[in-house]
């Protein structure tokens, strides 16, 4: 994940900071949403990443620029 932050916010719980000004190829904005739509498509049987995010139970659009990932068991992998 494209993230300038990351914290701890619960022991199930990890917060991304999406950097500003990253654009698509067609220049509209990389934002929370984005991030929210790309996880849960990679946790959709068929995809390679589906055994990296086999343990979050929700991805939170806290507001444009920042992500919650939620888990069912504390997950250090999410550290990077």
């Amino acid at each position: 994940m494209l993230a300038m932050h990351r914290e701890i916010i619960e022991p199930t719980r990890w917060r991304f900071c999406l950097p500003q000004g990253v654009t698509f190829h067609d220049n509209s904005p990389f934002a929370a949403d984005d991030v929210d739509f790309s996880a849960e498509r990679a946790r959709q049987d068929g995809f390679d990443l589906k055994p990296s995010l086999a343990g979050v139970v929700d991805v939170i659009a806290v507001d444009e620029r920042t992500v919650d990932l939620v888990t069912l068991v504390p997950n250090p992998r999410l550290a990077g």
